[in-house]
């Protein structure tokens, strides 16, 4: 894997970009409520907080990164009562047919374009036939208006400071067609979505087959 580009920030992002995600978090578990004994899968689980209110439901909860130091975060936070692995989310160490629920936050825009058909297949293979698939990522919305303008501004402000990559995959990911086009890609049929930050923002629920 290559080298951990949160290393220096972890500590930091679990204090200051945890909180500020909290709502994105609570949007996802309104669209497919916890449930005790459901098994949720976080890829890109980072800190683990958005696993948390999942394990205080009772649900059996797993998370993979590429980053130790985030992971690091994670099992401080998470202990024993999370499955956390480092992992290759284009290559998932679980079985087929596992989770009741996956779920990628702001993780997939992340990645290289060639990447994320990879990781979509995976995802949709863990998944049990019942599951559905929870993806929260950026979304080309609303820049009419002013607030529409200040919502697209920030998120550009953000995904620049992650770095020239980061930016570059980011640009791509919008100009691809962002989630619709990935979940069309991966066989995966839309039930909810939600927009969020005057369209900047999508929450998306999907399941395997047509609807």
């Amino acid at each position: 894997m290559p080298g951990d580009a949160y290393r220096r920030i972890a500590r930091g992002y679990r204090a200051f970009i945890d909180p500020a995600n909290a709502g994105l978090h609570a949007v996802g578990r309104r669209l497919f409520p916890p449930v005790t004994g459901m098994r949720v899968l976080d890829v890109g689980c980072g800190t683990g907080a958005g696993l948390e209110a999942y394990l205080e439901a009772g649900c059996r909860v797993y998370g993979v990164d590429t980053s130790p130091a985030m992971l690091g975060q994670a099992h401080r936070s998470l202990g024993a009562r999370a499955g956390l692995r480092r992992a290759d989310a284009g290559c998932l160490p679980f079985p087929g047919d596992t989770f009741h629920l996956v779920r990628a936050v702001l993780t997939l825009h992340e990645m290289p374009p060639e990447h994320r058909p990879e990781v979509m297949g995976e995802m949709a293979r863990v998944l049990r036939g019942d599951g559905r698939l929870l993806l929260i990522e950026h979304h080309a919305g609303d820049t009419r208006t002013l607030r529409g303008l200040a919502a697209k501004a920030l998120a550009l402000a953000v995904e620049r400071a992650a770095g020239r990559a980061h930016f570059r995959h980011y640009r791509d990911f919008l100009f691809r067609g962002g989630v619709a086009a990935l979940l069309a890609g991966a066989g995966l049929a839309l039930e909810r979505r939600k927009l969020l930050a005057h369209g900047h923002l999508i929450a998306c629920l999907a399941r395997r087959g047509p609807l």
